[in-house]
């Protein structure tokens, strides 16, 4: 069997236990490039050979959102679910039943709810949804969920959604958590926002669970994820290249400018794919309808291709927001509430921090111009162009990151 068969076969999705996951090999690396990067903004040092690539690129035009979603289309959470089954699968047939209390655990963005969602449908696993954060804040004990043990696994996707920071917000995850850890509901899997469990490890603790997350993605995993071909209208085929060099970005590349690209891609992003992905769709690019040649001083990655393959460029970078040195108190509070909750509705928000909600709007907008946060169906979280910068930046001030 050849190396490449292999990789093709092997899932790029895969759930292991939190002590197995690995950041990629150059993340260490890549921060050390950023903050020169930084640096040398800062003194406004020659940009060389990036004003020419720029302008390399300047006939390319980005791609029509028909397009974009097809070649880049939301993440199917059912494959990673089928990841969780496989890590799940080996050790319930040892048992005979499902048993244990597992926590998989979910970088932002990585929607680990949906996950274990896919997860029960198909093995009639009860879900249970968090209340409404009025709930929580009411302190109305009857409220409080008891559930009794089953025949069958239970879930619960969201974890973050069963507490709020704040005097009168702990005490329903206080519960829950006491309840789960002494067995009275039987087998079941937590679902978990990475920065809520580096929170909740703090308040309330589990004793020895059985900890996962999803694998880190490297730049070889990235590049089979992001770079496979996809039927997209009349077109089988589609080859993605470099658009500064010209060469094509393959699964199997290890070495070369293209391969470093993705491999400073995962790293960048901490290995979330998610992330990944966001980067990844705003720095596609096709060539104009008209233009018979590319201007640029690379060679053609395909001197003879064929007519069944459509070619997309991806450019050499995109602008990252970034949180200024003289960032008021104000803003890093609401980036770091959003981020223990992994996302909140601004009602909420103005719950949990002392500033006005006219104020906490208008310091919401102003993120939201930055690039920092986004909404949607009301709901502000970091966003995911943002979010490496964000937790760069609370983690070199000493405030509580979590651990991936």
């Amino acid at each position: 069997m050849t190396k490449a068969h292999d990789e093709s076969s092997t899932p790029v999705w895969e759930v292991v236990p939190i002590g197995d996951f690995a950041l990629p090999s150059d993340t260490q690396l890549n921060l050390a490039k950023k903050r020169w990067h930084s640096l040398r903004s800062l003194f406004q040092l020659p940009q060389g050979s990036v004003e020419t690539h720029a302008k390399a690129e300047e006939d390319l035009r980005a791609l029509p959102t028909v397009r974009l979603e097809q070649l880049v289309p939301p993440i199917d959470w059912s494959e990673p679910a089928t990841a969780l089954d496989r890590f799940l699968a080996p050790r319930q047939e040892t048992a005979g039943r499902e048993t244990g209390l597992y926590v998989l655990i979910g970088q932002p963005h990585i929607d680990h709810g949906a996950m274990l969602r896919e997860w029960a449908g198909p093995r009639a696993a009860a879900v249970h949804e968090a209340p409404d954060p009025a709930v929580i804040l009411s302190e109305k004990r009857d409220a409080s969920r008891h559930w009794k043990a089953s025949d069958g696994p239970w879930v619960i996707p969201e974890l973050e959604r069963w507490f709020l920071r704040h005097a009168h917000g702990l005490w329903l995850v206080r519960d829950l958590l006491e309840q789960a850890a002494r067995g009275q509901w039987g087998a079941g899997i937590i679902g978990c926002d990475s920065w809520a469990w580096a929170y909740l490890q703090r308040v309330w603790p589990i004793p020895n669970p059985t900890v996962l997350a999803l694998q880190a993605f490297d730049g070889r995993s990235l590049a089979r994820y992001l770079t496979a071909s996809r039927l997209a209208g009349p077109r089988p085929s589609v080859r993605f290249c470099n658009a500064r060099t010209g060469e094509p970005l393959t699964s199997g590349a290890d070495d070369g400018e293209t391969s470093r690209e993705l491999r400073q891609l995962a790293a960048h992003c901490r290995g979330n794919p998610a992330i990944a992905r966001e980067y990844w769709r705003r720095r596609l690019r096709t060539e104009p309808e008209t233009a018979h040649a590319r201007v640029s001083d690379a060679p053609d990655p395909s001197p003879d291709p064929s007519a069944d393959e459509d070619v997309v460029w991806l450019a050499s970078g995109i602008e990252t927001p970034v949180l200024p040195v003289e960032t008021s108190e104000d803003l890093i509070f609401i980036l770091h509430t959003l981020l223990l909750h992994n996302g909140l509705p601004a009602t909420t928000l103005a719950d949990l921090l002392p500033p006005p909600r006219t104020q906490l709007m208008s310091n919401l907008l102003r993120l939201q111009a930055m690039g920092l946060v986004e909404s949607q169906d009301d709901v502000w979280r970091v966003s995911a162009l943002g979010y490496p910068g964000v937790r760069e930046f609370l983690r070199s001030h000493g405030y509580l990151v979590d651990a991936f």
